[in-house]
């Protein structure tokens, strides 16, 4: 039986007057370039708060990536692909 492929998880904060510039870098830039140049990355999923009764308002909405890598290289490769050329624009 095999092991499932690791994931890795990426939490952030984003000022409220700069989502839209993120969402928009973020989503339609960085990721599908990630995905494009990276074998070792095998999904992505992205979640946003959306400040439902017992979030913490007074803080900036959080942003979750959740990365399937491809078995234990992709995570042992996970800091060489984010230093790609192309992945710090």
């Amino acid at each position: 039986m095999s092991s499932p492929n690791p994931i890795m998880i990426v939490a952030m904060g984003v000022a409220p007057e700069k989502e839209g510039e993120f969402n928009e870098f973020y989503h339609h830039r960085f990721l599908p370039a990630l995905l494009a140049s990276s074998e070792e990355v095998v999904s992505i999923r992205r979640y946003e708060e959306l400040n439902i009764s017992g979030t913490l308002r007074w803080h900036t909405r959080q942003f979750l990536t959740i990365y399937e890598l491809a078995g234990e290289e992709g995570l042992a490769k996970a800091d060489e692909i984010f230093a790609r050329p192309g992945m710090k624009d």
